[in-house]
């Protein structure tokens, strides 16, 4: 189909999801399980391999804010376009690299391909959703999230087959990985290409509902018409504490996930002596147990309010931190995981579009900036805060008893999830009627 017919088919919805599909299975790759490997015969620091993987989240802490207001002023469609730029060229920048320092600069600046992309796309998910925005924003999500589970398995099976026989491999396998990914960064910056090439520009009358390209008129050809759209923008989302709250509950889950993915495999490997393929096929459990409910959950959402979700998945989502090092046996661990999955997934397809309903359609960008970078945030301190729980623990037990470390650094983060679900339920209230 010519002229861009193809999208008129399949709609914008499932072209923007197309888009977040791509680009998360393309940045994922350039992540898992490649990079700390890469960065591993750069630099003999472990300390510096964590660093490395961190650096793109840091990046998003920092510019996911600013970058989901601004949307609001300049539109959608700069931040986007700019996005799937950083998405579809990073990858090959890893082509270049020959020393740490330069690995180190590139995964920063890949970390922008994110921080512009995430609060933009829910915010136009959002602007695209009408009345279905748990649904709707569930099955983004869920889509991303699959590109996100598919992606380590496709880039460990193209190391393991450049490598062939050899027992290590080498700079041209991860190179490889690193082409392919920035193929598929290419496809999605084609998908946004094509989705904005059949929107057209605002009229100076009015703003476009779909959001893309921000709001027109005198207003915005003003440097400081824009920043006080920009800064009253911030102020209102600030001013509401069920934005704060409600991002605040999605940080302690992300930080309770980010910590158990970390930890539970040398949990597993260490302790319970059993072969990382089983610690991989724990973190498997969880994504796909989030990932099966999720959208039904979003859709309940939008039945029942998001607030009984959002209590009910952090209390759920406690509960496997404690009994998860208590257990055994290793059988055990997989339901016990699943359940993790599924508070998880209940608090992820309701914050999102709890804070879109609370939020006025011209502040969407402002709001899920400030939700990205608050839950970005949760994400990064979790290994960061367990890891210094975890020792300061284990040199006071014995070693056949090292489980109890595991238990005590984690103890504190179920009260977390509780505390977040009891501030919450204190705290905030169900919209009246969801703003679209």
């Amino acid at each position: 189909m010519a002229d861009g017919q193809w999208l008129m088919v399949i709609g914008p919805f499932t072209a923007i999801c197309g888009v977040g599909f791509l680009a998360r299975l393309s940045y994922t790759m350039a992540r898992s399980p490649v990079l700390p490997l890469f960065a591993a015969t750069l630099t003999t620091s472990d300390r510096a391999v964590g660093f490395a993987a961190a650096a793109s989240t840091i990046t998003g802490i920092v510019f996911k804010l600013p970058a989901g207001a601004l949307s609001d002023v300049v539109g959608r469609r700069v931040l986007l376009l700019a996005s799937m730029i950083v998405f579809a060229g990073m990858p090959f920048a890893y082509l270049l690299v020959k020393g740490f320092t330069a690995l180190l600069v590139i995964r920063f600046i890949h970390g922008l391909a994110t921080a512009l992309y995430g609060p933009v796309a829910m915010a136009l998910v959002t602007d695209l959703a009408g009345q279905d925005k748990g649904a709707r924003i569930a099955w983004f999500t869920t889509l991303t999230a699959i590109g996100s589970l598919i992606a380590p398995t496709l880039a460990g099976g193209i190391i393991d087959w450049r490598a062939g026989d050899r027992v290590l491999a080498e700079r041209s396998d991860f190179m490889t990985v690193y082409f392919v990914a920035g193929f598929v960064g290419a496809l999605a910056m084609f998908f946004a290409f094509a989705v904005l090439a059949r929107s057209r520009p605002a009229s100076p009358a009015a703003p476009r509902p779909d959001g893309l390209t921000g709001y027109a008129g005198r207003e915005r050809r003003t440097l400081r018409a824009s920043a006080r759209r920009l800064r009253d923008g911030l102020r209102e989302v600030f001013a509401d504490r069920r934005v704060l709250v409600t991002s605040g509950a999605e940080a302690a889950i992300m930080l309770a996930s980010n910590a158990l993915a970390v930890f539970l495999a040398l949990y597993v490997t260490d302790v319970l002596e059993q072969p990382k393929w089983f610690a991989g096929l724990l973190a498997t459990v969880a994504v796909v147990s989030n990932l099966l409910v999720r959208p039904l959950m979003g859709r309940l959402g939008d039945r029942i309010g998001r607030r009984p979700l959002i209590i009910a998945g952090l209390v759920i989502a406690s509960m496997p931190l404690v009994g998860i090092w208590m257990v055994r046996s290793p059988v055990l661990l997989v339901p016990i995981m699943a359940v993790f999955g599924l508070g998880e997934s209940i608090v992820a397809a309701a914050t999102a579009a709890l804070v879109a309903d609370v939020c006025k359609q011209r502040n969407y960008g402002a709001a899920m900036g400030t939700f990205g970078t608050i839950y970005d945030t949760g994400e990064a301190s979790g290994p960061i805060l367990v890891g210094a729980l975890k020792d300061a623990f284990t040199h006071r037990v014995p070693e056949h008893l090292l489980y109890l470390a595991y238990l005590y650094a984690f103890a504190p983060v179920a009260v977390l999830l509780l505390a977040a679900a009891l501030g919450f339920a204190l705290l905030v209230r169900e919209p009246e009627r969801i703003i679209t």
